[in-house]
């Protein structure tokens, strides 16, 4: 991953970090200590589910991941990943994947006021193949699977 992608990740990381610590500071300026713990505790969440990416991952695949996660954000889509079972993103960036899938869903699933949360899995059985499933609420209790090829 070039240096510059790897700075405007940290970037976006520093100020939704700052949006999150204005936002502690103005409950505590109202009053409202519930609502801080409460807040706290959805950013402790999701920082959980955001650890899968870092754990079983080389360098390079979990930042484009996480890069993933911060364009999915600005698609309206609360992006978890659940199973990560790849050798590296090449496919995936090659193909502008998942994004490019998850733009086509974001109208699909999207109502314009509240984010739609989507469990993504990738499963790379085949060298230059990557299968990609991919389910939220909005989907009702199906799966959709897509297969990423070189």
């Amino acid at each position: 991953m070039k240096a510059q992608k790897a700075v405007d990740i940290l970037r976006r990381t520093r100020h939704d970090f700052l949006n999150h610590l204005q936002v502690i500071t103005g409950y505590i300026e109202l009053g409202k200590l519930e609502d801080v713990k409460d807040y706290i505790t959805c950013i402790v969440e999701e920082m959980v589910a955001q650890r899968t990416v870092f754990e079983f991952l080389d360098a390079e695949t979990a930042l484009y991941l996480y890069e993933q996660m911060f364009l999915a954000h600005d698609l309206g889509i609360i992006l978890r990943y659940k199973d990560l079972k790849i050798k590296s993103s090449f496919v995936l960036t090659n193909n502008n994947e998942p994004y490019n899938t998850l733009k086509s869903l974001a109208e699909v699933v999207g109502d314009g006021e509240d984010e739609a949360l989507m469990y993504l899995s990738l499963y790379e059985e085949n060298e230059g193949e990557i299968d990609m499933v991919v389910s939220c609420a909005q989907l009702g209790e199906k799966t959709l699977e897509f297969k990423i090829k070189e």
